[in-house]
């Protein structure tokens, strides 16, 4: 009997807590891969500390004089790549976050989050959903907190086995 009642406890704890994972698998899986060669990419390119921003969109050429290559890609609606709030401007020693730029509840490559820099969030023009950009994405209202949906994340490899000073990959 007393096992039985563990048993029981045991389940109703992992249903708990199923109930409060967020959901980041919403965007499509879709090539990612933006390089930035050198330090001099960086500083040109790159985001200069903790709380910049910086959008990448290659159908859209964006940003602006940005040399991507045949083998550049920007997921599924694009990238923000965001300085954590302890970022030191060094993306070798504190990794930005990188982000698709797709609204999650929207899902469509076309509805990009935008960020509000008075805020330091990042808001859907569509649904209004708001995300929190410098703590790994997460839901702060609308649709998106309603049903758990979190921004999807890509990873920052620093230096590496390519020479690179910094590649964001899928």
């Amino acid at each position: 009997m007393r096992a039985l009642k563990l048993i029981a406890l045991i389940g109703v704890l992992l249903v708990g807590a199923g109930c409060t994972s967020l959901d980041n698998k919403r965007i499509p899986p879709m090539a990612v891969r933006l390089q930035f060669k050198t330090v001099g990419d960086w500083n040109t390119y790159g985001i200069a500390g903790a709380t910049s921003t910086r959008s990448f969109v290659k159908s859209l050429q964006i940003p602006a004089g940005y040399p991507y290559t045949a083998l550049s890609a920007t997921g599924y609606g694009g990238l923000l790549i965001a300085g954590q709030f302890i970022y030191s401007g060094d993306p070798l020693a504190t990794p930005p976050m990188v982000y698709d730029l797709a609204c999650p509840v929207e899902v469509k490559p076309s509805v990009r989050i935008e960020v509000d820099r008075d805020k330091n969030i990042a808001v859907c023009p569509q649904c209004g959903s708001t995300y929190d950009i410098f703590n790994f994405g997460q839901p702060l209202s609308g649709p998106a907190l309603d049903n758990r949906y979190t921004l999807k994340r890509y990873k920052v490899t620093a230096g590496g086995n390519s020479g690179d000073y910094l590649t964001i990959t899928y």
